[in-house]
């Protein structure tokens, strides 16, 4: 009787417990599918939100230019657009393909354009009529409806896609409707990765509720099967929840938990070994024994895999035969990386499954250890890349600066700032409303300034007079470049050329006057060498009109015109002393 009853009382358990677990397992299903569809709407809602930021480079008016013929390869913004579509797929490499359909009088879907290139293969010229379009796409259209389809195969593969209806700008009607188009092969993975977190928590639950049957299953040993399940729990909320784990300070964690499992498992030894040198060496990295912790670093085992080490553990020379070795793999992205190690020198022992799972859980922190410590890594470097550029910024000896097309600052630094008078970046930036008249000294260099912006999309060394916020003039040098992906803002730096101008101006004064005193000199040897010729003739005229005189008796009327040739020769050898 009491043998039926306790039969019965097993059955009815057993029944409540597969319930219980057809319960969790329905419940982990439904979660699982709720998970992947709220992924997926996620997906969708991201997708939709680019190709709306997508269609907003379209302009609508040049767009109704647009034929939809061959014509259409020699308009300027078809090309420029093209061009565009091309750097968009090529920024976001999860699209595929970025296009532009129209419709046409009778109803049909055809390309404008796409970003392939026209030598492409997957090119779709203007006019191509897109035979494949669904019934949803061609009612997206006529109701002005932005919609995500997909997975749905056409002549190009099997795509998600995005699509926005661009409307003319006047009437408000449907003229066009912006594509993108992601590879189903690609969504499923990016599907699978926003679903794998929640997934994880399910199995880990699995494996708990798994552990817990287990537990209620071992009848012969209830009380010991019990405690320790409570141990376990007990160390893995302890491992949880401890901030050396959370923090992800390997070396620190690996040896906390080597020393609570160690507690836990009732063994002498547990160690951590990782795979290095391109996965061909397995490293100890942490060894908990007999209440303490080792230095192994030293010890290094040479395996072709992962698995060999289940029978070569050089560390301890003990009887294997005495001995209980329990060894969980260290999985990161399904690729085993290590592995933790238990082992019970006193006796054999069989492990009970509550006791490989543990060592499973406590891998997986392991685990999630390194993916912490990788984190803290990655988010130190970054940190530390963000403290440079600051630091480069904020301390450049340059002016630094981003403003928009109309003409306000966006961004500068303290340099940019002091050089136009501030006394911080945020005072100019809210007091400056207008580049062109407040900063120009010649707002029209501004203008020309913009042009060759937008035309070339950089400038370079272009020289200007700016004034200070007292009026002083200065000159500047800047360098600039168009970010077409920041919505056309300007961005570039400048440099003062004050004294480098006063320098070359001075310099210009200088050449100016030692070419003036070329000149003189050059006209000083011309006169020195006139008047030297002059005097040798003037020498003679005075020489012979001094001969004359005194062979001619004073009184004949020669004398007069001779004393006359003799003053003017006398008076042009003054003027030749003065040259």
């Amino acid at each position: 009787m009491n043998t039926a009853r306790l039969t019965g009382a097993k059955q009815k358990n057993g029944a409540r417990l597969f319930g219980a677990a057809l319960g969790v397992l329905f419940l982990a299903a439904v979660f699982s599918w709720w998970t992947v569809v709220r992924a997926d709407r996620q997906l969708r809602d991201e997708l939709l939100l680019q190709a709306r930021l997508v269609s907003q480079i379209v302009d609508m008016e040049q767009v109704k230019n647009f034929s939809g013929t061959e014509a259409d390869l020699e308009d300027p913004y078809y090309r420029r657009l093209k061009e565009q579509f091309a750097e968009l797929q090529q920024v976001n490499d999860k699209c595929r393909f970025v296009y532009l359909l129209g419709r046409n009088t009778t109803g049909e879907l055809f390309f404008y354009l796409d970003n392939e290139p026209e030598d492409s293969t997957n090119h779709s010229p203007p006019g191509e009529i897109y035979h494949e379009a669904s019934a949803e796409l061609g009612a997206a259209f006529s109701q002005g409806r932005p919609i995500v389809e997909g997975p749905l195969p056409d002549t190009w593969g099997v795509w998600v896609s995005a699509l926005v209806p661009l409307a003319d700008p006047r009437s408000g009607t449907s003229m066009a409707l912006l594509g993108l188009d992601i590879d189903a092969r690609d969504w499923n993975r990016q599907l699978a990765a926003r679903a794998a977190l929640p997934v994880s928590l399910i199995l880990i639950l699995l494996v708990l509720t798994s552990l817990g049957l287990v537990l209620l299953h071992s009848r012969a040993n209830v009380a010991h099967s019990r405690d320790r399940a409570r141990r376990q729990r007990s160390a893995i909320a302890e491992l949880a929840l401890h901030p050396v784990v959370i923090a992800g300070d390997l070396e620190k964690a690996c040896t906390i938990i080597c020393k609570v499992s160690a507690q836990v498992m009732a063994v002498d030894h547990v160690s951590v070994w990782l795979l290095t040198n391109h996965g061909r060496q397995l490293q100890c990295f942490t060894v908990f024994e007999a209440g303490t912790v080792k230095d192994c670093q030293d010890q290094v085992v040479a395996v072709e895999t992962v698995a060999d080490y289940l029978i070569a553990d050089p560390s301890h020379k003990v009887d294997q035969e005495n001995a209980a070795h329990l060894t969980a793999p260290i999985l990161i992205n399904g690729e085993t990386t290590g592995v933790m190690r238990f082992t019970d020198f006193k006796r054999e022992r069989k492990w009970h499954t509550d006791e490989e799972s543990f060592a499973h859980t406590t891998a997986a922190m392991v685990v999630q250890v390194l993916s912490q410590a990788e984190r803290v890594e990655l988010l130190a470097a970054l940190q530390g890349s963000e403290e440079q550029f600051r630091e480069l910024f904020e301390g450049a000896p340059v002016g630094i600066f981003q403003t928009t097309p109309e003409g306000r600052y966006q961004v500068v630094n303290p340099e940019y700032a002091r050089l136009l008078g501030y006394d911080s970046p945020e005072e100019m930036i809210s007091e400056i409303a207008d580049i062109a008249g407040e900063i120009y000294v010649r707002p029209e260099d501004r203008a020309r300034y913009v042009e060759q912006l937008r035309r070339y999309g950089r400038v370079i060394n272009y020289e200007v007079e700016m004034k200070r916020r007292d009026g002083s003039p200065f000159w500047v040098s800047m360098n600039t470049t168009v970010r077409e992906d920041k919505g056309g803002v300007f961005t570039g730096f400048l440099t003062d050329i004050t004294e480098r101008k006063v320098a070359e101006g001075e310099r210009e004064a200088l050449q100016m006057q030692l070419t003036q005193a070329k000149k003189m000199e050059s006209i000083g040897r011309l006169a020195g060498g006139v008047a030297h010729d002059f005097n040798n003739m003037l020498a003679v005229i005075l020489g012979y009109s001094e001969l004359t005189l005194k062979r001619l008796d004073p009184e004949e009327p020669l004398c007069a015109n001779i004393w006359q040739i003799q003053r003017a020769a006398q008076r042009s050898a003054d003027l030749t002393r003065q040259l």
